[in-house]
């Protein structure tokens, strides 16, 4: 009888939940706020820009240190067309961070923008590898843009990088 009053008292000692605050649950917390602002600029991009996105990556302890977004395009690419995709998608993603006031203390740095990181890797249209020696992926990383060729199955070198305030001069002389 013992033994049977004990396991009662254990079982109802332990079956007992605390009282959930509700307002707790429904506050959105840096996880969701870095999803979220990935995520719309995953579908903005894709929208507006047919670039498809294929991969996500964040940094976050107490800070959020880091977001990064990675997409296909099915189009085959010379440098001066990579280089406007990868900085109009970095800048829609700058942007969609930057302006979301929630996000804004979760931020190790404001304006977020030196710790965006975007890849965009090409495609034929027909979703085949690009030929060899030709531009393969295009990234921006920590202000510094790569650009990156495929000289074998698993070789790959990068051919040019600039810094995003020198790619953004020749981008303005060409729209000029």
């Amino acid at each position: 009888m013992k033994v049977f009053l004990l396991l009662f008292m254990a079982l109802f000692l332990t079956s007992c939940d605390p009282p959930v605050n509700e307002n707790v649950l429904l506050e959105r917390d840096k996880y969701d706020l870095a999803n979220k602002v990935v995520s719309e600029t995953a579908f903005q991009l894709q929208r507006d820009m047919n670039l498809i996105p294929f991969g996500t990556g964040r940094q976050i302890c107490d800070q959020i240190q880091m977001l990064s977004l990675t997409f296909i395009y099915y189009k085959e690419t010379e440098v001066s067309e990579a280089r406007e995709l990868v900085m109009e998608a970095f800048k829609v993603m700058a942007h969609l961070i930057n302006s979301n006031e929630k996000i804004r203390s979760y931020l190790c740095e404001y304006p977020f923008d030196r710790n965006l990181e975007i890849s965009i890797f090409f495609k034929k249209a027909n979703g085949h590898d690009r030929d060899f020696g030709k531009l393969s992926i295009c990234s921006i990383k920590k202000g510094e843009i790569e650009y990156t060729i495929q000289n074998s199955k698993y070789n790959y070198k990068t051919v040019l990088t600039e810094t995003y305030e020198d790619a953004e001069k020749k981008f303005k002389t060409i729209d000029l």
